[in-house]
């Protein structure tokens, strides 16, 4: 269990303390910074600002989920967070397999799903009082 924490937050650390502030994950992951964009692009047109738009849109469709009905959203992290334990599992047995595609996929698979976490955490903390 204290494995997984530690690489849990190794994960976070590694996704957050290195991302380049013109993706769509780190958009997603930074509401301020996505609300910032996307005033911005109110008058400009760029591959950027339709990026940025489309951020927009996932961003407040999840966050009316989240207004609609708290308890699906947690339910929804609650799931995730039970795929990552499923994912995590794939990707040490792939690890021992040796087999060096299976662990590049097992380990795209956990980030994905990590990045989906994180998603929802952001939406859920915008509810919160800074």
């Amino acid at each position: 269990m204290n494995l997984k924490i530690i690489l849990m937050i190794c994960l976070l650390l590694a996704v957050t303390g290195c991302q380049q502030k013109d993706t769509y994950d780190y958009l997603m992951l930074h509401p301020k910074e996505l609300k910032k964009e996307f005033v911005n692009c109110q008058t400009l047109q760029s591959a950027k600002c339709e990026m940025v738009m489309r951020a927009a849109d996932d961003f407040s469709s999840l966050l009316e989920d989240e207004n609609n009905d708290p308890e699906a959203v947690g339910q929804k992290i609650i799931q995730t967070q039970q795929q990552l334990d499923l994912l995590l599992k794939n990707y040490e047995q792939a690890k021992q397999s040796g087999d060096k595609d299976k662990i590049q996929l097992a380990d795209n698979e956990y980030q994905n799903q990590v990045k989906k976490l994180n998603i929802l955490y952001a939406v859920v903390a915008t509810r919160s009082p800074e």
